[in-house]
Order: structure tokens, then sequence, then C-alpha cells
């Protein structure tokens, strides 16, 4: 489990004495369990995951607006991507395969595939890119 990761290398950055990597453990491991606080909800992979990428997402929009500290928020940004699992590419054929799969013929029938897809395959593939390629092999 993820988690279980995440509170094993705290430990290791505790003994090793690499604070920047404890603290920013220790703050993406009390985002997870509040998380599971406010969701009412057991921490489990896919709960993990989705905190890790919203918390990606907020650095980089911090980036974004304001620069300072750049190198600081790059390397916890880094570090919590680590811990996500290695993303699908998302290709053409994929999504064409996908798509007669479901056998879906018209934009109306999106829901169906980005469904699939998200029930498949998770965390692993970016929904984005799916819903990009989709819409464009449905019109």
């Amino acid at each position: 489990m993820i988690f279980q990761q995440i509170e094993t290398d705290i430990k290791l950055s505790m003994l090793q004495k690499e604070n920047d990597i404890r603290d920013a453990l220790r703050f993406l491991k009390s985002k997870i369990q509040q998380t599971s606080k406010d969701t009412r909800e057991e921490i489990n992979d896919e709960m993990v995951i989705s905190t890790i990428k919203k918390f990606i997402k907020q650095n980089n929009e911090t980036l974004t607006f304001s620069p300072a500290n750049s190198k600081k928020i790059e390397a916890e940004s880094g570090l919590w991507a680590t811990y996500l699992p290695k993303q699908i590419v998302v290709t053409k054929e994929l999504v064409s395969k996908i798509i007669s799969h479901v056998g879906a013929e018209s934009i109306r029938d999106m829901g169906k595939v980005m469904g699939f897809v998200k029930k498949t395959y998770g965390g692993t593939i970016d929904m984005g890119n799916v819903s990009t390629i989709v819409k464009e092999k449905l019109s």
C-alpha cells in the first residue's frame, strides 16, 4: 500500500536527517489522513493517488502565480510523484480499441467510454488526454 510506503519513508528520512523530505512527506501524510476523515473512508491506494495528484496540481498552479520558492515546490512535487503508479501512454490506437470494445458510435456515447476508462485504468492514465482523443474520434 502506498500510504504505508510513505510512512516508512518518513521514518527513513528522520533517521537520515533529511528534514526537507521528512517535512514534505509529513505534509502529504496529513493531507491523506484529512481526506480519509472528510470522506469517512479507509485510506486506500486510489485515495492516496488522487490526493497526490491534487497537491501536485496545486503546486504547479502555485508556481504559475508565484515563482518564489520554486525549487522547494518542484522538489516536493517530484518527491510526491514517485509514489504515483507509472502512467499509461494514451495513444489513438488504445482509445480506438476502447471505443470499439464499449460499442460507442457517437459523441453521446462519450460517457460510456470515459466511465470504462476510469474504471479499468483508474489513476494510471491521463483522463484529459483520453477525453481529447475520444472527442476527436467520436465527432
